[in-house]
């Protein structure tokens, strides 16, 4: 080939072909002043304002990676999106971190052209169903209609689930969370398939009182809930995933919100990167290196974070189950901080 056409066509690939830049998520944060978290404010389950703060198990998250880039806690807002257009919200830069217990899909990964960064934690796809004392067992609910969001990851899992047992389950689907609701208050469908963290929210607020409801034992399928990113900001991405890692560290290392300050005495040398008493770890990324500190201060280890969320001391009173350490049967694990 002659090189001059090669050249010209090496230069017109670099050109053209477009490419990871390292901080431009992160540069459109700081010049706004603040980070932009999606996820469905449309009941309790993710995230709600109460006296001018945000709470919730994706507030919490999303102030966790606001302090890693600001060093100081509520500099984020949230963002209403619904399932449907997330991802297009995503990549249009109305928000830049896409929350709301999306699970990651080989498909939502390599299709949308986007980034999941690491498990935040583990979600169950269950049931709501009417209460009737004559129904105990799945077998019982055989052949009914079950109400699901269609184009979802939960309508694949239940049709699975209704292949697996023979059950014979009608399917009956909706576009969106308000038409699912809907159709189960108008009896349309005797089963509701939803994650369960959605279908607690909804009995503790999201249905009228007089109806009796019951989240029922069974789970579907278990689904890894990932925050996602645009794939053009590495560093951004990397700011994510290392901000859960710096969660689950901290617990494993017996590092809380109350004693933190007492670990900065620490001989650890994993504990020393972590806190940032050495420096190099976090001045290698752009942030400061006392972040982690200032977060688990505010925000907590991985246990403070879930419990107060999703478990004993939530609304929702979740079992962290699979949502343990690995060391405690679960999960979750860090990477080495070394």
């Amino acid at each position: 080939m002659n090189s001059k056409i090669f050249i010209t066509i090496v230069f017109l690939l670099c050109f053209f072909i477009p490419k990871a830049h390292a901080g431009e998520v992160i540069d459109k944060i700081e010049l706004r002043g603040k980070l932009l978290c999606g996820t469905s404010l449309e009941s309790r389950a993710y995230a709600y304002k109460e006296n001018g703060y945000w709470h919730g198990v994706d507030a919490d998250f999303c102030n966790a990676v606001s302090i890693a880039i600001f060093g100081m806690p509520d500099k984020f807002d949230m963002i209403d999106i619904s399932k449907e257009n997330r991802f297009t919200a995503l990549k249009k830069g109305k928000i830049d971190l896409l929350l709301g217990a999306t699970p990651w899909t080989a498909s939502d990964d390599l299709i949308n052209n986007v980034d999941f960064t690491g498990v935040l934690f583990y979600s169950m796809q269950g049931f709501m169903a009417h209460y009737n004392p004559e129904k105990n067992s799945m077998e019982s609910y055989k052949e009914s209609r079950v109400c699901v969001l269609s184009n979802s990851a939960n309508r694949k899992n239940l049709e699975k689930f209704n292949h697996d047992y023979e059950l014979k389950f009608i399917t009956v689907p909706e576009p969106n969370i308000r038409k699912l609701k809907e159709a189960f208050l108008l009896n349309r469908c005797e089963l509701l398939s939803e994650d369960q963290l959605v279908l607690k929210a909804g009995l503790l607020g999201n249905f009228p009182d007089d109806m009796k409801l019951v989240v029922l034992p069974e789970v579907i399928d278990r689904k890894p809930s990932s925050p996602v990113v645009r794939s053009t900001d590495i560093k951004f991405r990397d700011i994510v995933n290392w901000v859960i890692y710096s969660m689950i560290k901290a617990e494993e290392k017996g590092i809380t919100s109350k004693n933190v300050d007492i670990y900065k005495a620490s001989n650890d040398d994993e504990v020393k990167n972590l806190l940032g008493t050495n420096p190099k770890l976090w001045k290698a990324m752009g942030l400061e290196s006392y972040w982690a500190e200032v977060m688990i201060k505010n925000v907590g280890n991985y246990a403070e974070f879930y419990e107060r969320n999703l478990g004993t001391n939530s609304i929702f009173k979740m079992d962290r189950g699979v949502n343990r350490l690995w060391t405690d049967g679960g999960q979750l694990w860090s990477p080495v901080f070394l």
